[in-house]
């Protein structure tokens, strides 16, 4: 998996890691392996969620909240979404943000 994480001062930089090793039982088919990513993302999203938690910032936090059930919508979505932005911009304004 690869990302760009942004550092406080603002700089980027490419990350990438293994996100999960893990024999797969029964067949390969997209169910399955999609049974299995869903998996790992929500772990990871549990991961970074912690540790913003640790932080103490409550309202940066409540914002990574709300990030994470927007990936977690997306990843579940039976619908591919090519950019992030436009189903977080239809979230803003439906709350009115």
């Amino acid at each position: 998996m690869h990302w760009i994480n942004v550092s406080d001062e603002g700089k980027w930089a490419l990350k990438s890691a293994v996100i999960g090793m893990k024999g797969i039982t029964g067949d390969h088919s997209g169910k399955n392996l999609g049974r299995f990513v869903v998996a790992v993302c929500d772990r990871i999203i549990d991961e970074e969620l912690a540790k913003a938690k640790q932080a103490g910032d409550a309202a940066r936090y409540a914002a990574y909240e709300k990030s994470a059930q927007l990936m977690r919508d997306l990843i579940r979505s039976p619908q591919f979404v090519e950019f992030l932005t436009v189903p977080a911009y239809q979230k803003i304004l439906s709350e009115g943000n």
